[in-house]
């Protein structure tokens, strides 16, 4: 495993502290902190390209026969027009951040970008959690294979009778919302956004964050499709329906 080296200390001291022993087959790959402070100093294009760079050569120095990327979607313009990988590659795309259906200019780059890496030889195979996708990027004309996996958040289900009766057990108002990512109560005449699909509510100014790298809704990870901005206690909609 190749991480910043302060990541090693920090297992260590978690398996100790949990009383676990980690097996002798994972050997850790310590990137000096000086190098990824450089690294992280870059612009986020650039960085695309020396990490995809160092994943190569640093794999290449111990002979790796087969490598596994997190993070598939930051890396793929590094695998476009970086170096190239003489071993297997697999990947897992975490978030996509755009639907089959979007066709603004942002989502089209994203989609050509997407088809050349998938198309570049470059991936074996593409691990996606987001089912939905997955039909579309098989449609790529392309050699990678493409895998759903589960999503590692586990999400409960929780009925309307359930809710009911812990806002009357801890008097929490009904009309009372919580922004889903801070937690915070989203309060009177404060902007806030809905998913479509589990209906949680969120600051304006923590989802417009959220979106700028992704398309998903934080909570039950759904496309995001409404931009509305709405005024919490006011009947009023602020319509914005261009994806930040």
């Amino acid at each position: 495993m190749a991480t910043g080296e302060s990541f090693k200390s920090q297992f260590d001291a978690r398996q100790k502290d949990e009383n676990n022993q980690w097996g002798d087959n994972v050997t850790f790959l310590g990137i000096p902190t000086d190098q990824l402070n450089s690294i992280h100093s870059k612009p986020i294009y650039l960085r695309s390209i020396i990490e995809w760079n160092l994943l190569v050569e640093t794999a290449k120095e111990i002979n790796a026969s087969h490598v596994l990327l997190m993070y598939f979607d930051y890396y793929q313009l590094g695998i476009l027009i970086g170096k190239k990988a003489p071993f297997a590659v697999s990947a897992i795309y975490f978030r996509p951040n755009f639907s089959e259906n979007d066709h603004g200019i942002y989502p089209q780059i994203k989609k050509w970008m997407l088809s050349k890496v998938l198309n570049s030889g470059q991936i074996q195979n593409l691990f996606c959690l987001v089912h939905a996708l997955v039909p579309y990027m098989k449609g790529q004309k392309t050699q990678t294979q493409i895998i759903p996996i589960c999503d590692p958040i586990k999400q409960f289900e929780i009925s309307k009778s359930e809710t009911a009766e812990f806002k009357n057990k801890y008097k929490i108002p009904e009309d009372k919302k919580i922004c889903g990512i801070s937690l915070d109560e989203i309060r009177e005449n404060q902007n806030y956004m809905c998913c479509t699909h589990c209906h949680n509510n969120f600051n304006e100014n923590d989802i417009r964050i959220w979106l700028r790298s992704r398309r998903t809704c934080p909570n039950c990870r759904g496309i995001w499709s409404d931009y509305n901005i709405y005024i919490n206690s006011l009947s009023l909609v602020l319509n914005v329906n261009v994806p930040y």
